[in-house]
């Protein structure tokens, strides 16, 4: 199960509010888990090797279709859509930094290279706003025939160009 933003709806470093949400879960799990985080800010970044040792997370994430926008394009504020610090931007750069900075805890923590992973989201935020406008001035679909419009195939395939592009950048 994902939050859709961050664990306990709250911003800043991971340090601050990531034992609440491991005491928060303690207990409650009938199976195996883990936790998969969004680096979502510069300060993210850093804490990677923390996060690593410190807590054993592993698994890292970027949502692509955030940069730039907020959800889907549909905040024209995207520091207060995912409470990002003022001057901090979630866009191309950053998720260059990202896999940098995943990259940097692999080579760190050597013995465990293999366990530490980086997934991304690769969507447009730019494509799938404006189809989601088409879709939606044109009246005709709802439900997930909507959804499916909404996000054409040529919108994943562009962010798994760029994404290809920033990996091969950053080794």
């Amino acid at each position: 199960i994902r939050t859709g933003q961050y664990y306990l709806n709250r911003g800043g470093r991971y340090a601050d509010f990531f034992p609440e949400v491991l005491a928060a879960s303690a207990g409650r799990s009938f199976i195996d888990y883990g936790f998969h985080l969004a680096p979502m800010t510069s300060e993210h970044i850093d804490e990677i090797p923390d996060l690593v040792e410190r807590y054993g997370v592993t698994s890292f994430k970027i949502f692509m279709f955030y940069g730039g926008h907020g959800l889907h394009g549909r905040s024209a504020d995207q520091n207060a859509f995912l409470m990002l610090p003022e001057g901090e931007r979630y866009d191309y750069a950053h998720f260059e930094f990202v896999m940098r900075g995943v990259r940097a805890a692999r080579e760190r923590f050597a013995d465990r290279g293999v366990e530490i992973s980086l997934s991304l989201h690769c969507e447009t935020a730019e494509i799938m706003s404006a189809y989601t406008r088409r879709v939606e001035r044109e009246g005709v679909l709802r439900g997930l025939a909507a959804y499916h419009a909404s996000r054409p195939p040529h919108s994943a395939g562009l962010a798994v160009s760029i994404a290809a592009y920033l990996a091969h950048e950053t080794g």
